[in-house]
């Protein structure tokens, strides 16, 4: 049989698997689909990018390096580009996944099965073969199997079970010689895991400083009741280098912060669709931008930032998400707080 991905009891064949020098690489496009649907390539830049609440890693194709948030790590094993796709080595899909997945390897065969997931499993009920197609008259494939074996049930096909043997040989098995617990297939819920992002224990109590120019004065600063986070409008973002525009005054600051009040600027695209869409369409310029708004917000002190982003193409709101999704660990691990 040909190289195949097993996810769940889907069978992925084609251009899914590819194995090079015994090494096993994975079509990215089949780990977004069935996996992590946060998974992001940039076609042009050929950079693949995976997110999570705490870490943005971004993977240049073919490169021995990648950057963890904003640090650069070596990797012994790259994605490669291959035919023009991204594919993902097996043992960095492993150590990325780990939490979640379980993955065997057989010959030319990957399979995958989700960690809180229960499968359907078979017993024999005699010493039976398994087979290459569904019928008696198909060739066997390795030695009989004994009675009592237990097999993962992928799929059935004219009434015969395409299974997976223990030793990793897959095949057809004769329904006479084999009870299916069909029963067992079972989703589990983790009733412990920990909530990613802790609520905030205090209400929000927030209103905007709309500011036009730099600010030089602060002598109008005075306390407001019931305020604890204030959004000075500070930032933009005004060309397509991805050049800030910062307004911001570090006396206002720290007078806001005696006065115990949280300061979360905004940042805004300037409501200009055309500008967004060239740099939210662009990896390396929204990572530039990222880096430069967390340099400039751990310069000032902030407790928080403020994305307002307006006027976005429709067909930008998924580049527009995942924006949001690699600014999001970067300023977390600095303890700011994103809106």
């Amino acid at each position: 049989y040909s190289e195949m991905v097993i996810i769940d009891d889907e069978i992925h064949k084609e251009d899914n698997l590819i194995i090079l020098n015994g090494q096993y690489f994975i079509n990215w496009q089949l780990v977004k689909d069935t996996i992590d649907e946060d998974l992001f390539y940039d076609v042009e830049e050929q950079i693949l990018i995976i997110t999570s609440p705490t870490q943005v890693k971004r993977y240049k194709l073919d490169d021995r390096t990648a950057t963890f948030n904003r640090n650069t790590v070596s990797i012994s094993n790259p994605i490669r580009n291959i035919n023009n796709t991204a594919y993902i080595p097996l043992d960095l899909l492993k150590e990325e996944y780990k939490d979640r997945l379980v993955i065997r390897v057989y010959d030319r065969t990957v399979v995958i099965e989700f960690i809180d997931t229960l499968y359907i499993y078979g017993s024999l009920t005699k010493g039976e073969y398994i087979r290459h197609s569904p019928h008696e008259s198909s060739p066997v494939i390795g030695d009989i199997l004994m009675e009592n074996e237990e097999l993962r049930v992928l799929t059935q096909e004219k009434g015969w079970f395409y299974s997976l043997t223990k030793d990793g040989r897959f095949g057809y098995i004769n329904p006479n010689s084999i009870v299916v617990d069909f029963d067992r297939e079972s989703s589990l819920s983790l009733t412990n895991e920990e909530s990613v992002e802790q609520k905030r224990a205090d209400k929000i109590n927030l209103t905007w400083d709309y500011t036009y120019g730099v600010l030089r004065n602060i002598d109008n600063i005075k306390p407001i009741p019931g305020l604890n986070v204030i959004s000075p409008t500070w930032f933009d973002v005004v060309d397509e280098t991805g050049r800030i525009y910062d307004k911001g005054n570090r006396d206002y600051v720290s007078k806001y912060k005696e006065l115990g009040i949280d300061i979360w600027p905004s940042v805004t695209n300037e409501f200009n669709p055309a500008l967004t869409n060239v740099l939210l369409n662009s990896s390396s310029l929204r990572e530039k931008i990222i880096n430069d708004l967390l340099d400039i917000f751990l310069y000032y002190g902030f407790h928080g930032i403020n994305i307002d982003f307006e006027n976005v193409y429709y067909e930008d709101k998924d580049v527009m998400t995942q924006f949001v999704r690699e600014l999001y660990p970067v300023f977390k691990e600095h303890d700011l707080v994103v809106s």
